[in-house]
């Protein structure tokens, strides 16, 4: 149930938001639905989302939201330089915690009229003036630099590192967590299809017919869903009508082909 819209928190009004949208499936590559950064705050801003970008930004700290992106590291420390490049790598939470307390301080300087440094020379990576960070959401990356000013660059515990990450995806955790639940439920029907089948008698949802009522309905005018939630209750009732009373999680992707659909219906 969404919270009240005047004490709701940004992070949550985006969330709820996100699970309005279709995300494509990536199956082959283990990733239950993402999308491009850039898509993700442009089209929470066209909902209405006040700062989108920094909405999932916390959403990305905390867990909520999960990434994937291109992603280049190097660090200098104890002496040594070390580095790691992958494509199409998960981005740990760690990465965007690094990025949103680069900003928080400086904002925090910002508000104590002092000047933040847009820029460090990382010389032990050779990298004479490297942003502090960049969070350039619409063009799908963002970087972070870190280093130890107090330290002198002959002190084994002097430390640069340089991390960027472009071509950068996100998809929210429900996303993951609704496929494994809506895979576990197929199981589960095909079960009850066998002990049927052996002479059992546990009634089972017939998704092409409701498919059929649903768009019965809706070339009618009785059904006109502005959400998937809107289809999900509407079938939900059917369904219930014949004793039959699937769980959110299985009811849910039905909803969403028959929403998906409309929607296309819409645009012909």
């Amino acid at each position: 149930m969404a919270g009240n819209a005047e004490t709701e928190k940004p992070e949550d009004a985006a969330l709820n938001l996100m699970r309005e949208w279709w995300w494509p499936h990536d199956q082959s590559r283990g990733f239950p639905g993402k999308m491009e950064l850039r898509e993700a705050v442009n089209r929470l801003a066209m909902d209405g989302q006040p700062r989108p970008q920094a909405a999932i930004l916390t959403l990305l700290c905390s867990g909520d939201l999960a990434a994937q992106g291109d992603q280049n590291w190097r660090k200098y420390q104890w002496n040594e330089e070390f580095q790691f490049s992958e494509n199409e790598a998960r981005i740990s939470e760690k990465r965007w915690q690094i990025l949103r307390e680069i900003m928080d301080d400086e904002r925090q300087k910002l508000i104590d009229d002092e000047w933040p440094l847009p820029f460090v020379k990382l010389a032990k990576l050779g990298i004479p003036e490297c942003p502090i960070y960049e969070w350039d959401f619409n063009q799908n990356r963002f970087s972070t630099a870190s280093f130890r000013l107090e330290k002198s660059t002959y002190d084994p515990e002097y430390l640069e590192e340089s991390y960027s990450a472009q071509c950068v995806y996100i998809w929210p955790k429900f996303i993951a967590k609704e496929h494994n639940a809506n895979s576990e439920n197929i199981e589960v029907s095909r079960a009850i299809e066998t002990q049927v089948h052996r002479g059992g008698r546990p009634p089972i949802a017939d998704w092409e017919a409701a498919a059929l009522e649903m768009a019965g309905r809706y070339y009618r005018g009785d059904l006109k869903p502005g959400t998937i939630a809107d289809v999900s209750r509407e079938l939900a009732s059917w369904l219930a009508e014949r004793d039959i009373h699937p769980s959110d999680s299985t009811l849910r992707p039905h909803a969403k082909s028959i929403f998906d659909a409309f929607q296309v219906w819409e645009q012909e």
